[in-house]
């Protein structure tokens, strides 16, 4: 009875893997890890961002979908009160 158990719950994770695959469900990959060494004074992001010269004092972005599935949108605004900021 157990390798029964076993087959039909192999069965199952592989249809809902198949359901997602054929359904075209994409997943947000909004973080990638960074590798840092221990002994690093400073890390060179400027590879890994995204980089929005001299947008202004605030900047409008989309979040990645929630599990409810709606994306939200946030304003960040600068500390300083020049007119021309860059952002990462």
């Amino acid at each position: 009875m157990g390798l029964n158990k076993t087959i039909l719950r192999l069965l199952f994770n592989a249809m809902i893997l198949l359901t997602f695959a054929v359904s075209g469900i994409q997943f947000a990959h909004a973080l990638e890890p960074v590798e840092v060494a221990r002994d690093s004074r400073a890390i060179d992001l400027t590879g890994v961002v995204d980089l929005y010269p001299d947008v202004g004092s605030k900047i409008r972005v989309q979040t990645a979908a929630s599990a409810d599935g709606i994306v939200r949108r946030i304003e960040v605004r600068a500390k300083g009160e020049k007119p021309h900021q860059d952002w990462a």
